[in-house]
């Protein structure tokens, strides 16, 4: 019995002193974090989407410096969107302007605070940059409020060798607490930290999110590394004013936003198209002429759009032989996304058809889903965006006041 307990004790003591010293390092990577003041930082980001099976990569490189009492950012930057190794545009923050320059074209376009700030802040410029440095709680780098209030838990899986730097590994795990009445309920967080042992900067983190909708479970992936950075050396200030704009550049002011694209209007001639369909049949506006058309313009891994299709599927198992016609148009999706899976499991059995994005340009579609019923001669009779709690009950509506 005592040698059961002497061992039970040296397990929890060095389970206790492991979690103990993962805490210690994620302190210190906050302290280091909280009083960095400028620097230069290369990255890489990768991301998976909850519905999307690719995941993209983007590179950046910046220059900032912290400042105090802004009301738009913590910083001024001068940022730089990396494809293939060559600059494909580039951003700067002055304090009191924004910069943005195309450079396939040469231009450098300057937005001031003073009259476009909700613009600015809509655009959220931020999200190219590592928030560890520029974020207010130094995001992800857990406080110990987070630890004590079991939000998460922490553990130090060991040293590993990353990008040329000796790391701490550090696992940090939440299982939030579930909401039948939530469409969305995270079943599980996963945070993992790589943190360079000589000087305390976090040189990666990742996010693995499990997600539960309903009779799906879906996975969320995002990682951030830090490839080059130096936080010692001061920062050229011209790097944050309008002087570091390239001279060939031409500049012009901001002058507002583009006029909102609107939807067809109803009453008007809904434009011909033929595309092809999942089973590799053509379908075109013309062969569904004498029918109620509803055209459903959608991608898989838009959330809303997730949302309409059980209702849809309804509609067409209520209708179809009352002379409806649900048509799924997919502008962005292709048969290697896995489309067909992701529909069969979704139950639809209307006819999806893909490579409709100059459909898409010609219904003048610009947010999803977006959803047109056409009447037998071909006339618009109803064009919306967006998909609310109303959307059934008004399209049922307008379906039964159509047929005959």
């Amino acid at each position: 019995m005592n040698k059961i307990l002497l061992i039970t004790l040296c397990v929890s003591y060095s389970m206790c002193s492991f979690g103990q010293e993962a805490r210690e390092i994620m302190r210190e990577t906050l302290d280091k974090c909280q009083n960095i003041h400028y620097g230069f930082c290369e990255t890489t980001k990768y991301f998976k989407s909850i519905a999307a099976n690719d995941t993209s990569v983007s590179k950046g490189k910046y220059f900032f410096k912290k400042i105090q009492g802004d009301t738009l950012f913590p910083m001024v930057f001068h940022t730089y969107g990396m494809k293939n190794s060559k600059c494909i545009f580039e951003s700067i923050y002055t304090g009191q302007e924004v910069v943005n320059l195309r450079l396939e074209d040469s231009l450098a376009t300057v937005t001031a605070i003073s009259k476009w700030s909700s613009t600015i802040r809509a655009k959220n410029y931020l999200r190219y940059m590592y928030s560890p440095f520029w974020h207010e709680k130094c995001k992800p780098i857990l406080h110990d409020s987070d630890i004590v209030a079991n939000k998460y838990s922490i553990e130090l899986l060991g040293k590993v060798t990353l990008n040329k730097h000796l790391c701490y590994h550090l696992l940090c795990v939440s299982y939030p607490k579930f909401d039948s009445s939530e469409k969305l309920n995270l079943e599980r967080i996963e945070l993992q930290l790589w943190v360079n042992i000589s000087d305390y900067i976090p040189v990666q983190y990742s996010y693995h999110m499990v997600v539960l909708s309903k009779n799906d479970t879906m996975v969320q992936y995002e990682k951030w590394t830090l490839d080059n950075y130096d936080l010692t050396n001061t920062v050229d200030e011209k790097l944050f004013t309008l002087q570091s704009i390239p001279s060939y550049c031409n500049i012009k002011d901001y002058a507002g936003p583009q006029k909102e694209v609107e939807l067809l209007p109803v009453d008007t001639i809904a434009p011909a198209w033929e595309l092809t369909s999942l089973s590799n049949e053509k379908v075109s506006l013309e062969s569904l002429k004498g029918k109620l058309i509803l055209i459903d313009f959608f991608y898989k891994s838009c959330y809303p759009c997730r949302l309409a299709l059980p209702v849809l599927q309804s509609l067409h198992e209520k209708y179809k032989d009352k002379g409806l016609a649900i048509i799924g148009v997919d502008p962005y999706d292709k048969r290697e996304s896995n489309i067909a899976e992701f529909l069969a499991k979704r139950g639809v059995t209307y006819p999806v058809l893909l490579q409709g994005k100059q459909t898409a340009n010609d219904y003048h579609v610009t947010a999803y889903p977006t959803i047109y019923l056409i009447d037998k001669k071909g006339i618009i009779i109803n064009a919306h965006s967006g998909y609310g709690e109303g959307t059934e009950k008004e399209l049922t509506k307008l379906i039964d006041n159509n047929l005959d």
